[in-house]
């Protein structure tokens, strides 16, 4: 049979990790460092908050869906524009998210409320 440690007479593929590491930093006695580097997730306008909309397609398309956007339209003003524009039918829930600082949340209320808004700005009350 072959070992992977002598010592203790582990056999090759049951050698545990602990027994690994404590042969390692007893034959190597510098501190190992992994070398910093940038990261490999080109966030630059993706580190951003994006808006998706949860539409009711009742009829021919059959129920709720996340309505496709393109990502240059996932943003706030984007979002407010599309919907005073009646670019979607009837949208039911609204979530915000933001990958890079690893959130997401419902925003339907604030939505709702900077829609009123606008709509009362421009003299609309629907």
């Amino acid at each position: 049979m072959i070992y992977a440690n002598r010592r203790n007479r582990t056999p090759v593929g049951a050698t545990p990790m602990g027994v690994l590491l404590s042969n390692l930093s007893s034959a190597y006695s510098q501190e190992l460092r992994m070398r910093e580097s940038p990261s490999i997730i080109p966030w630059g306008e993706l580190d951003r908050t994006a808006y998706l909309v949860l539409n009711d397609f009742s009829g021919a398309f059959g129920g709720l869906a996340w309505s496709e956007t393109d990502v240059a339209n996932t943003n706030r003003a984007t979002l407010i524009h599309h919907l005073l524009e009646g670019q979607y039918s009837s949208p039911v829930r609204i979530v915000a998210f933001n990958t890079a600082e690893g959130w997401s949340r419902d925003a339907s209320d604030e939505i709702a409320a900077e829609l009123a808004q606008a709509c009362a700005d421009r003299g609309r009350t629907s």
